[in-house]
């Protein structure tokens, strides 16, 4: 139904029946303690990406 921390948009659902336990909070609410960290770890998986990338591309050329 969608990728956290995939920053592509969003997703609506219309006439849905939710218990209130069912709905997630957002993972990164201002009100919680560890909001700063979901941008961070986003940011670390994606340069985890590009190095592991760019380690490929290299050995290739070698």
């Amino acid at each position: 139904m969608g990728q956290r921390q995939t920053g592509s948009g969003t997703v609506s659902f219309h006439d849905v029946r939710l218990d209130d336990e069912e709905v997630l909070v957002k993972p990164y609410a201002q009100d919680h303690p560890f909001s700063t960290l979901t941008p961070i770890l986003s940011q670390s998986i994606l340069s985890a990406v590009f190095v592991g990338s760019a380690q490929g591309a290299l050995e290739e050329a070698r």
